[in-house]
Parts: C-alpha cells; sequence; structure tokens
C-alpha cells in the first residue's frame, strides 16, 4: 500500500484544480439527469390555452418532444384514506416523499415539529422521506439540488433533512414574481458551476395570481404568470443546451403542479382544483404523445427512480405506476 502514497497529494491537487477551474464532475448515474420543475397553481385547462394562445411556447416544445397528461390528479383518491386537500403543503409533500397524505401526514400549510405522530400536520419524516433523501441513501455521491419560490418547501419540509441536498435555497423578494424571479437567477447561476444529477425548481407566481385575481382561463392576469413562468422555464432550458455541449448528458424534464384552483382558492376536491398536467421530456420518452390515464402526483417520485435506474422498496409505499417511460429504462446505474 505504501507505494500509493506519494500519488496522494497528485490526486488532491487534481481535486483542487476540479473545484477551482468550474471543471463540471461525472454524473453520479452515467449521463443521466433529471430536472423537476413545479408551477404552483396551474391548472390543466390554463396551461392548455397558455398553449393554444402562444403564451407558453416552452412549455409547449416540452409537451410536443415528449409526453403529457391534461388529466392527472392532486388531492388523492375521493373516498379513500389517501384523500388530502388539494392545498399547497399537502400536495407538494406528495410530489417530494411519493405518498399521500395518510403517510406523511402534511395536512396544511403549518410547521408543526417533525416526527410528531399525535400533532395534526406534523410532517413524518419517519415514514416518508423527501425523494432526495432516498437517493442519496442509495447513491451517496449523487448531487441533488432544489430551489423554491416558496418557503415553506424550503424552511419546513427540505429543513428537517437538509443532507439530502448538495446545493438548496429560497426565493427572496416582497411579490410572488419577485420571488419567482430570483429563483431563475438562482438556478442559472448553479448551473454556470455545477451539472446536479437531480434539480428541482420551484415558481410560485401562477398560484399568488390565482389567488389574488381567480384561477381562471378568461382571467388574463393568472394567464400573463402562466406565460411569465414560461419564460422562466425558458431560459433554465437553454442552460442546460450550453451546458450539454461539452458532454453527453441525457436529461429527463418533469413539469407538473401541487394542485388547481377555482374563483380565488383551492382546497376542496372539485375537478378544478384536482385535475393537474403532467409534462416529460427526454430519452425513452415518446413524441407528441397525450395520456389519458389519470395518474397521481405521487407518480413524480417513482418515475424519476425508475429513469435513473435506482431500485425502489416495497416498504416505502410507492406506486408502481411511472409517467411516459417505456421499460427499458428499468435497470441498474
Amino acid at each position: 500500500m505504501k507505494i500509493w502514497f506519494p500519488l496522494l497529494p497528485l490526486f488532491a491537487a487534481l481535486a483542487t484544480l476540479m473545484a477551482t477551474s468550474g471543471t463540471k464532475p461525472p454524473s453520479a448515474f452515467s449521463d443521466k439527469h433529471v430536472l423537476l420543475i413545479g408551477i404552483d397553481g396551474l391548472r390543466s385547462d390554463a396551461l392548455q390555452q397558455a398553449m393554444a394562445r402562444g403564451l407558453a411556447p416552452n412549455l409547449k416544445a416540452l409537451a410536443e418532444g415528449g409526453t403529457i397528461t391534461w388529466n392527472a390528479y392532486a388531492g388523492g383518491k375521493l373516498g379513500q384514506p389517501t384523500q388530502q386537500p388539494t392545498i399547497s403543503g399537502p400536495g407538494w409533500a406528495s410530489l417530494f416523499t411519493g405518498v399521500w397524505m395518510d403517510r406523511h401526514n402534511v395536512d396544511g400549510n403549518a410547521t408543526p415539529p417533525v416526527n410528531q405522530p399525535d400533532v395534526r400536520g406534523s410532517y413524518r419524516l419517519d415514514r416518508a422521506p423527501h425523494f432526495a433523501s432516498r437517493l442519496k441513501k442509495a447513491v451517496p455521491q449523487a448531487r441533488i439540488a432544489s430551489f423554491s419560490a416558496w418557503g415553506w418547501i424550503e424552511n419546513y419540509l427540505l429543513a428537517a433533512q437538509p443532507e439530502a441536498f448538495d446545493a438548496h435555497d429560497r426565493g427572496v423578494g416582497i411579490k410572488y414574481p419577485d420571488r419567482d424571479l430570483d429563483i431563475k437567477n438562482k438556478t442559472l447561476r448553479y448551473l454556470e458551476t455545477t451539472t446536479p444529477d437531480v434539480l428541482v425548481v420551484h415558481f410560485d407566481q401562477a398560484d399568488g395570481a390565482g389567488h389574488a385575481t381567480g384561477f381562471n382561463t378568461e382571467n388574463p392576469v393568472y394567464m400573463a404568470a402562466i406565460q411569465k413562468v414560461d419564460e422562466h422555464v425558458g431560459e433554465i432550458l437553454e442552460a442546460l443546451k450550453r451546458s450539454q455541449k461539452s458532454s453527453d448528458q441525457k436529461w429527463l424534464i418533469l413539469v407538473t403542479t401541487d394542485h388547481g384552483g377555482i374563483g380565488k382558492k383551492h382546497g376542496g376536491q372539485s375537478p378544478e382544483e384536482r385535475t393537474i398536467p403532467i409534462i416529460a421530456q427526454g430519452p425513452c420518452v415518446a413524441q407528441n404523445r397525450v395520456v389519458d390515464t389519470p395518474l397521481g402526483q405521487t407518480t413524480i417520485a417513482p418515475t424519476l427512480f425508475r429513469y435513473l435506474g435506482v431500485p425502489v422498496s416495497p416498504d416505502w409505499g410507492w406506486t408502481d405506476e411511472v409517467f411516459a417511460l417505456e421499460a427499458a429504462t428499468a435497470h441498474s446505474p
């Protein structure tokens, strides 16, 4: 073993050079990466109209270059133990943990202490960690980043498991569009020096516009908010393209939301509040395809794991359903 000791300074020097030169290290999953974009409060019909009216060209390009469902659902299964309010806390908790409220226990936007079985709404990290925690445990070298315009995600959900993320931050600003802009800029700066294996980006102004003026396809304020988010998404996609020029990166891009809305609110079980879109584009995803089979928002986590080739344990309570991926992706990294 002693014959290797003289090489240690060389290895250390190479590592330092990579860190200081901005060289991006190889992916933990060969050439596979995932970008998950969350657009808070995005009604399915509103996205459909935004695409038709030319307000969302970047999201339209993702859908046409991949697969979309207009009738996925938030809120769990009606009348079943999984039914939950169509509120942001339970919605994002379900998306990020792969299970419904009957397991993660988040029933609203409050922030009670974590892992308190007898406390209503206490996030049960012990039963439902963020998919990033499960991924990091399975593949410790995975680089995972999360940038969220809504502070609850950062300050409550991620604060309970910060070790799962190599980079994470919340949006700063007085108004919803300000926080979205801050998140876009933070994401772009991060991508200048790092290529994550999984990147989660959350935008919030569509939800803010819906609460202020109405979740309605004929509401120009709500539709303009979707248009602005689409512009942010376009800049992030361009940054990924620039990154891919020097390497053979294969990105699976997922886009979805936590809930819809009706009037100026959400939380109930109306079709307007429950019905959500999911877009997938990337390797092993059919192009220009529309899927009619209703899938819950909990399909995001298992879809991500299937693409990266990471096994899922039955103990996690995840569904076997994945969105849009061909069976060819089900293999180890």
